[in-house]
């Protein structure tokens, strides 16, 4: 779980390990839980780049908010530059739609087997970092799915009033009042499972991000309250205390909880 002064340095700090598969990694001299591969893109320590989207949008996302709206420098220096990170993410045929990772194998590399969860985080980067052609275009790759529905590019998953409005805000677009509501509704579901869970945090990261991102485009009454209420009442989880904890166990990425 990200706390609410440290929640960009904790989008930049990804190093998720898996014991999964041979896929080459360099570590990142900024920090050593975060790894690169040899295209400059982030992967897990074993190299694997199943979430390098998810991971290279919280990075990007959160470099833009460090330096532009909090005026401080970033922890991680990303290897290659925004341009060229999108430009491998993007299919090369098939315009507007992302792979998780541009060259491994797999599902990896099929824009059909892309997610809601890895979209979400590049398109608050494409918006921030002045992207609006491809997060046009992204919009544009959206396909009918479970028959009147709407779906992330090849994918069976749902577009919902949320992302419609982190769309909105990414290209400049006043966002819908029933999009926000639904967003603030997400909320409080996600605090009342963290109630229950404080150490299950996979949804709380791409929350964070639309939060974000209807802090600095187009804020609400609904997302202002609903930012606020998260930050005083989400469940405190082990990730709050990463930073103290890799200074005190530097190269330990064992469970923290042990400790």
């Amino acid at each position: 779980m990200l706390n609410r002064r440290d929640a960009i340095r904790a989008l930049a700090s990804i190093g998720v390990t898996s014991p999964l598969a041979t896929f080459d990694a360099l570590a990142a001299t900024t920090d050593p839980g975060i790894y690169f591969d040899s295209n400059g893109l982030l992967v897990q320590r074993d190299g694997d780049g199943g979430d390098t989207a998810q991971r290279e949008g919280w990075a990007w996302f959160g470099n833009w908010l460090r330096s532009s709206e909090l005026k401080m420098s970033s922890p991680v220096v990303l290897p290659i530059s925004f341009a060229a990170t999108m430009n491998m993410l993007e299919h090369p045929t098939r315009r507007g739609e992302f792979r998780r990772h541009p060259t491994q194998p797999g599902f990896r590399s099929d824009p059909d087997a892309f997610s809601r969860d890895q979209i979400i985080p590049l398109v608050a980067a494409m918006g921030v970092w002045g992207d609006v052609d491809r997060v046009k275009r992204s919009w544009a790759a959206k396909r009918p799915c479970h028959g009147v529905l709407t779906c992330v590019q090849g994918t069976q998953d749902l577009i919902g009033p949320d992302l419609v409005n982190l769309y909105r805000r990414a290209w400049g677009e006043a966002p819908d009042p029933n999009g926000d509501l639904v967003l603030a509704g997400g909320v409080l579901t996600r605090l009342s499972q963290a109630q229950s869970n404080p150490e299950d945090v996979g949804d709380d990261l791409n929350l964070i991000v639309e939060l974000l991102m209807a802090k600095v485009r187009s804020p609400s009454s609904a997302t202002e309250q609903a930012t606020t209420l998260y930050s005083k009442n989400r469940a405190v989880s082990a990730g709050c205390y990463l930073s103290h904890y890799r200074k005190a166990y530097s190269g330990d990425y064992g469970p923290m909880r042990r400790r």
